[in-house]
């Protein structure tokens, strides 16, 4: 969360400065003396400040243990909970890692189950790839599933992409199958247009004493227009 949203969840909980310093100089029955210069308010002042003091540690050792602000060793701790193991110095990757464990330590083995897997990791539109579960269309078998036309843009990472097909084995049912995982990119060449023109021209010629001499032109002329644009389709397997 950005320091905005955290600011907005002390709120919420009651927890901010302002929420603990009103209930503290408000603290004295009606009879008291509350007047801002009194030596009553001037107590409770300090109470607060002390107070607040201590609510603003314990603020930032939370916040030190979310997983957005999590890192080095602390953020080490949060991953071993979960299972996960660092790999290296990425930080990001490691919190990516320990959001996946969480998810899949709930999702369940439906189809959209698989799709929100899927879309979460790679961080694509669920109607951009298809979940192929008929068995006509993956040789007769019924507990077989073919996961296809995952756009390649957002698996630009090898880790990634194995992170997927691993994820995917852990969050189907043992006894499925999965046939493949096909990446696809799509890529379109420089479209080129080329125009060609073909004009002829004949010419008669009439000679005849007993006719004028007449000349005539006819012009043809032939357009064509070629174009070529090649577009790639590649697939790529996993598992």
């Amino acid at each position: 969360m950005t320091d905005k949203q955290w600011l907005q969840f002390w709120v919420d909980q009651g927890l901010d400065d302002d929420t603990i310093r009103q209930l503290i100089i408000t603290a004295l029955p009606g009879m008291a003396n509350q007047s801002p210069d009194s030596n009553n308010q001037a107590i409770l002042g300090v109470i607060a400040d002390l107070i607040i003091d201590e609510v603003d540690e314990f603020r930032k050792i939370y916040e030190s243990r979310s997983l957005d602000r999590a890192k080095g060793g602390i953020l080490d701790d949060i991953a071993a909970d979960w299972g996960v193991s660092r790999i290296d110095n990425d930080d990001d990757f490691l919190r990516f890692q320990i959001r996946l464990a969480k998810m899949l330590s709930r999702i369940g083995v439906t189809e959209d189950d698989i799709i929100s897997l899927i879309a979460f990791i790679l961080q694509a539109d669920p109607t951009e790839f298809d979940v192929i579960t008929d068995p006509d269309q993956l040789g007769g078998d019924p507990e077989a599933v073919r996961f296809t036309n995952i756009p390649n843009r957002y698996s630009k990472s090898a880790r990634k992409k194995n992170l997927l097909v691993k994820a995917l084995e852990s969050a189907v049912m043992p006894e499925v199958k999965i046939v493949s995982v096909d990446f696809q990119a799509v890529a379109s060449q420089m479209l080129y247009v080329a125009t060609a023109t073909k004009k002829e021209r004949s010419h008669f010629a009439v000679m005849d004493s007993m006719r004028d001499r007449t000349h005539t032109t006819d012009d043809n002329t032939t357009v064509a227009t070629v174009t070529q644009r090649q577009r790639l389709h590649q697939v790529s397997k996993e598992g």
